[in-house]
């Protein structure tokens, strides 16, 4: 907290601005930053260092255009790049693949999202690091009409490779002496899927309960 604070008492709104630019931004002729991905850049970065948003959307933008070399009729920053694009360029189309929209799914977890999104760039064999709070920053950002509850839920979606509910029914159907025991069932549903746990246990109750 006292860094923290100390950063921001010893740099003001234009230094923290050069110090974004200088850890962010790439020159790279034929390539633009539009304004959209520019702020996805500077909340990962003020998140990075720990810091609030120090700056309106408006000003940021006016101190960037005073900056950098700015097409207004397009609303990018031309011949820039940026070494965080191509996992926010991936991100996107991973997004447009595979989540979709279900009024018939009870939620799907930020875990899973991070997992399946994992398992997408390994088939490309694409690497980055990343976490859950990095999604959650993409997700955020990207499909703002979209709610994460407590950070972690995403009520309603689905994912396209996941079918929780025939993932359970299938495993109900040779597990018929406890149906209904749904504490014991989710232990017995662990126990035999401890390399590929997609279902969660309050997944696995909420749909059981949903059944009897």
């Amino acid at each position: 907290i006292i860094d923290n604070i100390l950063y921001l008492k010893n740099n003001n709104v234009n230094n923290i601005i050069n110090n974004f630019i200088n850890s962010k931004i790439e020159v790279c002729q034929y390539q633009n930053i539009s304004f959209k991905n520019m702020l996805y850049l500077w909340k990962s970065y003020i998140n990075s260092i720990n810091i609030p948003n120090i700056v309106f959307q408006n000003n940021f933008k006016n101190l960037l255009i005073n900056k950098l070399n700015y097409d207004e009729s397009n609303d990018y920053f031309i011949n820039y790049t940026s070494n965080q694009l191509p996992f926010v360029g991936n991100f996107i189309k991973f997004w447009e693949e595979n989540i979709y929209e279900n009024i018939e799914e009870i939620f799907i977890e930020i875990s899973e999202i991070t997992y399946i999104y994992k398992q997408w760039l390994n088939n490309k064999k694409i690497t980055y690091k990343f976490n859950d709070s990095n999604i959650i920053e993409l997700i955020k950002h990207y499909y703002s009409d979209i709610v994460i509850n407590e950070d972690k839920y995403i009520f309603n979606y689905s994912i396209k490779v996941i079918n929780k509910k025939e993932i359970i029914n299938n495993f109900l159907s040779y597990n018929t002496s406890n149906n209904f025991y749904i504490y014991e069932n989710y232990i017995n549903y662990c126990n035999e899927n401890k390399i590929n746990i997609f279902v969660s246990k309050l997944y696995f109750e909420l749909y059981i309960q949903d059944k009897i």
